[in-house]
């Protein structure tokens, strides 16, 4: 219940995903709207992380941590300042820097 809502772009195929989180974990039924992307002010976007499936395939092996993958801009998050620490946080903590994560199933 800690993560706002947010939408997931893979860029290569072009794929939205949308998670709403509840308190049992992801709403599997929710049906937003598109995602609101263009608005010049931030906090009138939805929070949007973009991401090349090619790292999404290295974050699930265990080989790239998130820290890395932001460092060389394979991950972006578009969101307001806490919306951006929340998604950080998960995942940082999803895709540690040593080891693999404790929440993620491969």
């Amino acid at each position: 219940m800690a993560l706002p809502d947010f939408f997931i772009l893979m860029i290569e195929s072009r794929t939205w995903g949308f998670f709403h989180p509840t308190s049992t974990g992801f709403d599997p039924d929710c049906r937003p709207d598109p995602p609101r992307v263009t608005a010049e002010d931030v906090v009138d976007r939805d929070r949007v992380i973009i991401v090349s499936e090619t790292a999404v395939r290295q974050f699930l092996s265990g080989k790239l941590p998130f820290e890395d993958a932001a460092g060389h801009n394979l991950i972006m998050i578009d969101a307001d300042r806490e919306g951006r620490k929340a998604l950080e946080s998960m995942w940082e903590t999803a895709y540690p820097k040593v080891g693999l994560s404790r929440f993620i199933c491969t």
